[in-house]
């Protein structure tokens, strides 16, 4: 009986180590892709300049304010990465309703890049999207203006107070001053709202995880071939100088006295035989 329970312990023990280790691994791999980290090439990522407005006020201006005339208000921004954009967002208030003016400028040149109309019905307080026909290519480190212009039935418009103090905003550079607004319809929003005031003008980018470039591994310098030694010319001879002492005369060799020797006794001898 006891050796049962214990297998029962341990195998319960067991499965509860391997449920935390699978659970300890998903919970670092969320957190790791809500940081934007580990991302795989061509991993699609989608960015917005404002989240969530919980405890935030949302002010409601109207014609109070600016006597029915039309406004336009907007964000300005960057980007760090080349990217798309493929939304144009904004907060509306109820009062707000009709077709208005949305457009992407190019803030260094103050040219329109784009704009559309935008028919949005009352009765809401809630974030509203326009998805645009074809996504709009953005340049990185180079500032850009999100704009709605209301109309003359509509003269409305809604921001909040210091979001950008309370809220980290990932992948967005955002300067100071970086809403805005216009008084001239069809004019790009330059005049920056005091206040700690932000309107809710927004975009959603889109933006895809490129391929790294490897780094070339760096190659060695060829080792220099030594230069060959240089070879001595051979010495001349030397050619003697002065008289040269001439060969002295003397009975030959020993072969030409051993002739001479032999020849004369040979003489002698037949002398004798001729004389007996």
């Amino acid at each position: 009986m006891k050796i049962i329970i214990i297998r029962k312990l341990f195998a319960f023990t067991v499965a509860l180590i391997a449920a935390s280790i699978i659970f300890s691994l998903g919970l670092g791999k969320n957190n790791a892709r809500a940081e934007g980290e580990g991302a795989q090439e061509g991993e699609v990522f989608h960015y917005t300049i404002f989240g969530d407005l919980t405890g935030f006020d949302i002010v409601v201006s109207g014609e109070h304010v600016y006597d029915g005339q039309t406004l336009a208000v907007g964000t300005r921004f960057e980007v760090p990465e080349i990217c798309n954009i493929t939304k144009i967002r904004k907060y509306f208030g109820k009062e707000e309703h009709g077709t208005f003016v949305a457009a992407i400028w190019d803030g260094e040149t103050g040219e329109l890049v784009k704009s559309y109309d935008w028919t949005v019905e009352s009765g809401k307080d809630a974030w509203e999207e326009f998805v645009l026909p074809e996504p709009i290519e953005i340049k990185p480190q180079n500032p850009y203006v999100v704009e709605i212009q209301n109309t003359k039935e509509s003269p409305y418009y809604v921001y909040t107070k210091g979001y950008f103090d309370d809220v980290t905003v990932d992948f967005f550079d955002l300067a100071g001053g970086n809403s805005v607004f216009s008084e001239r319809p069809g004019d790009m929003s330059t005049n920056a709202m005091g206040g700690n005031a932000n309107f809710l003008v927004d975009v959603e980018v889109e933006y895809v995880k490129p391929a790294e470039t490897p780094t070339p591994e760096a190659t060695e310098a060829p080792t220099a071939t030594p230069a060959p030694e240089p070879t001595e010319a051979p010495k001349e001879t030397e050619v003697p100088t002065g008289d040269v002492e001439p060969p002295k005369k003397g009975c030959g060799s020993v072969a030409q006295g051993f002739m001479a020797v032999t020849g004369l006794a040979l003489t002698g001898f037949a002398v004798l035989r001729k004389k007996h």
